[in-house]
């Protein structure tokens, strides 16, 4: 069964008339990949080479995309706990898709020490990655955990990190990765750095140099929602697309 099962209605902003039904496991899938996108755009060194995601499942397709679709990538590399034939097949799949050179890795330590991007987009409820993995200079997209008590990464990852979130208080009410060393005493609200808007707009700095370790948390927004929805209907319209139906309103 999809870890994610939605559907998003879309409504006339003046009257509130539903005018389309979207399937959101497929939507949120892309919204998830673009704002993981975005923050490496932003956040990561320009000279990133080599990206690496831990998770091959649905959500972990986007992000693939996205990563190389922002970044002048030589390699993904790949890993989760699935069987070797699965992983195998994403691979050869993005390999074709992307035109680079996607590879399995042996490990979550080796993808990780050998990459200069990595989006972590997995169910793990507890670390699946130590603090001593990272090189200097990393970027990171936590991207899997979004809920109270679950993370993916380590407390010593987040405080070593400077840590960008997709919104700040979403973060701070949902996030485990943040709320755990919080709850540890290791970290604070203060210790974030901004949301990744902020960055985008100019408020503040995001990376300042080539050896910091950024890390963007995202626990997803509404709002990414709406305006993926949003934008999908009004391309389909303009293209003369999709399934007409009659809501009745």
């Amino acid at each position: 069964m999809p870890t994610t099962i939605g559907t998003i209605l879309v409504q006339d902003n003046k009257t509130g008339v539903v005018v389309a039904a979207m399937d959101g496991g497929l939507l949120t899938g892309v919204r998830t990949g673009a704002s993981g996108g975005v923050a490496t755009r932003h956040l990561a060194r320009k000279n990133s080479k080599v990206a690496g995601v831990l998770g091959t499942g649905v959500m972990a397709r986007s992000q693939v995309l996205a990563l190389a679709e922002v970044a002048d990538l030589e390699t993904i590399l790949v890993y989760s706990r699935n069987d070797d034939a699965a992983k195998k097949a994403f691979a050869e799949e993005f390999s074709g898709i992307t035109g680079l050179d996607v590879q399995v890795a042996e490990s979550a330590e080796g993808l990780v020490r050998e990459s200069d991007v990595v989006t972590l987009i997995t169910s793990a409820v507890e670390p699946i990655v130590d603090a001593d993995w990272w090189k200097p200079g990393t970027h990171i997209n936590a991207i899997g955990s979004h809920a109270v008590g679950v993370r993916e990464l380590d407390s010593a990852t987040i405080t070593k990190s400077k840590v960008v979130c997709d919104q700040i208080q979403a973060c701070l009410n949902e996030a485990g990765d943040i709320q755990i060393p919080i709850e540890e005493g290791v970290y604070s609200a203060d210790d974030i750095h901004g949301s990744i808007g902020d960055v985008i707009n100019g408020t503040i700095p995001g990376r300042e140099n080539d050896y910091e370790i950024t890390l963007f948390k995202s626990v997803g927004l509404a709002v990414q929602d709406i305006s993926c929805a949003s934008l999908v209907y009004d391309q389909a319209v303009a293209e003369g697309v999709g399934l007409e139906f009659d809501f009745g309103g």
